[in-house]
């Protein structure tokens, strides 16, 4: 598929995750190219599908999709973000290198980092919805976040601000030597298993590091 800006020209360098549902497949991520195309290939299944942005650009990541591809089907789903026109505004507190995300009860998903004074200002679309909002930052293995705010929008800018109180500890980074020729996997201590098949990749062996970092799922789906 390919991903588009509001105007409907490519957007590069967008990433795009497909997250396989009632089951456990694998978690995939794919980046657009210049031309804003994506390609990933997965087993049967249901998936959801999103895109992601870097939150400079002011608009809003497209709705979540969900896909269901059979056995030798090829699926084509194009993702469009829009366009933002109110933001909700806040503090973020203790820690002022944050991340705010937000996702709303229509599927929409913005997100916005904050400033040295732990401000933030996270673009949204105005109208009849409710947005839910965390903050999140990482040191080290040690992850903290907000309790979530839910916010409701108006053509006029909402105000947040989000304390951050809870702390999740996080399985430490892990490096494995992969054969690229043979189908290869890393687990780390927590029991979550990346897995490589075969020819995923060109070359020979190339060490292979997972280091974990956290993010909330959007929950529209």
């Amino acid at each position: 598929g390919r991903v588009l800006e509001p105007g409907g020209n490519p957007l590069t360098q967008a990433l795009v995750n497909i997250v396989g549902l009632f089951s456990d497949n694998a978690v995939l991520s794919s980046e657009a190219d210049a031309n804003g195309a994506y390609l990933a290939f997965v087993p049967a299944g249901t998936y959801s599908v999103s895109a992601f942005s870097s939150p400079k650009y002011g608009i809003i990541n497209p709705k979540q999709q969900q896909l269901t591809v059979s056995n030798g089907e090829v699926a084509d789903l194009n993702l469009r973000f829009e366009s933002a026109d109110t933001e909700i505004r806040g503090v973020v507190t203790p820690f002022h290198d944050a991340i705010v995300f937000g996702w709303s009860d229509r599927g929409y998903f913005s997100q916005a980092t904050t400033d040295g004074n732990g401000a933030y200002r996270l673009k949204v679309k105005s109208g009849t919805d409710r947005w839910h909002l965390t903050a999140i930052t990482q040191h080290g293995n040690v992850a903290y976040q907000s309790a979530e705010v839910v916010v409701e929008t108006a053509k006029s800018p909402a105000t947040a601000n989000l304390h951050i109180t809870e702390a999740v500890f996080l399985p430490l980074s892990k490096t494995a030597f992969i054969a690229t020729t043979e189908n290869s996997s890393v687990t780390l201590a927590s029991g979550v298993r990346f897995a490589l098949p075969a020819g995923a990749v060109s070359g020979a062996t190339f060490p292979l590091t997972i280091a974990p970092t956290v993010r909330p799922f959007p929950r529209s789906i």
